[in-house]
């Protein structure tokens, strides 16, 4: 609004008239001035929220082919012996807590056998619970249906359908909530040469429905949203026995995009409503390379035949980059600890250093270093 008064509107008792003044501008608040002073900070947490869905989703899917890879190699073994494909339900999972951030995961799974014993019928899944010293906490959920089957004795490949829910709490500079739901679909392999080189890789594309609520001491905004996946990644792993030790050098690596872009909005502020609003979010990129030298010591059980204790160690070195508005790069080492049978219980030691980039802030690397196993049965 602009306020100015006129030349020759008012004159004084001599009858000189007054000149034109300066022009007063006032500006009003309205949702639209809000949303553009903070559309940075607020991008940025739409764009923190789905780097962490998309490494959940990476990490459900590394777990997926891992998973895949071990159940090949295993029916690859009860195909000479004769053994039924059928597993029942099963669910393990782990937490972890360091330096004020708190994480739960873990999976569950059943197999069976349709087809004539020639395809496979995997139901599987994976949660995701993640709290951080910022106030951010995620929890993902995710379903998979899986068909697989052993092209040949050296080739095994899947393809899945998946369904997904999150729901995360937002903490910063705006503080608030967001749900969502999503489809996915992929298809993984495996591939062994020589008994001595393992080949893996994997794709997948999901679309996902965001519902996000989120303000601060100004603003109050709304959106739903769409947001579109895709997810690339496979590993090559050598295999050196040596008696009881097995030597795992394994590089992997993942790249990954989810495409969020403008989306509308819907702002609150002054007392004043728009339903009309868009921001512009871009989206977010992930690639990822890592070495893990894997070493597993196998010992016998006098004290129980028919098994056998193992020992593993994983030392991890990684590097990722991740884009959003600006690049970011980071290298970092850690380890991973052997998880291989579905019918052991295992201690786990963690450990770790270097950083890791988690969209904003940095927090320490929490892997496990070294994982014992006992009650590993010979079969």
């Amino acid at each position: 609004m602009f306020v100015s008064v006129a030349a020759g509107v008012v004159s004084t008792a001599l009858g000189t008239s007054n000149q034109l003044s300066n022009i007063l501008q006032v500006q009003a608040g309205s949702p639209a001035t809000a949303l553009a002073a903070h559309e940075d900070e607020l991008a940025a947490v739409i764009r923190g929220e789905a780097g962490r869905e998309l490494r959940a989703r990476l990490a459900a899917d590394q777990r997926m082919i891992r998973a895949g890879f071990q159940r090949f190699m295993a029916r690859r073994q009860s195909n000479a012996q004769g053994v039924n494909g059928f597993v029942p339900f099963d669910i393990t999972g782990t937490a972890r807590y360091r330096n004020g951030s708190f994480r739960t995961n873990g999976d569950f799974f059943a197999l069976s056998t349709v087809g004539g014993k020639q395809w496979h019928r995997v139901a599987f899944g994976d949660f995701d619970l993640l709290n951080d010293s910022l106030g951010n906490s995620s929890g993902y959920l995710t379903a998979r249906l899986a068909y697989e089957t052993q092209f040949s004795q050296d080739v095994m490949l899947g393809y899945y359908i998946g369904a997904d829910i999150g729901k995360a709490k937002v903490g910063g500079t705006f503080n608030g909530t967001q749900n969502s739901v999503g489809l996915s679909f992929g298809g993984y392999f495996n591939r062994i040469y020589n008994d001595k080189l393992i080949v893996s890789g994997f794709a997948s594309l999901g679309q996902r429905q965001h519902d996000f609520d989120a303000s601060n001491t100004t603003l109050a905004v709304s959106s739903d949203y769409r947001t579109a996946t895709g997810r690339v990644g496979g590993s090559v792993t050598g295999l050196i026995e040596r008696g009881n030790i097995t030597i795992a050098p394994e590089l992997a690596f993942n790249v990954a995009r989810t495409n969020v872009h403008s989306i509308p909005i819907s702002g609150t502020a002054y007392g004043l409503t728009n339903n009309n609003l868009s921001l512009d979010v871009g989206g977010v990129d992930l690639a990822s390379i890592s070495f893990t030298p894997h070493v597993k010591l196998r010992v016998a059980d006098h004290v129980m035949p028919g098994y056998r204790s193992s020992f593993s160690i994983g030392p991890k070195m990684s590097c990722e980059a991740a884009r959003a508005s600006s690049l970011s790069k980071d290298c970092g080492t850690g380890g991973v600890g052997d998880d291989n049978d579905l019918q052991r219980w295992c201690h786990r030691f963690s450990s770790g250093t270097g950083a890791r980039g988690n969209w904003g802030h940095k927090a320490p690397i929490s892997k496990a270093l070294v994982s014992a196993s006992v009650l590993e049965r010979n079969i």
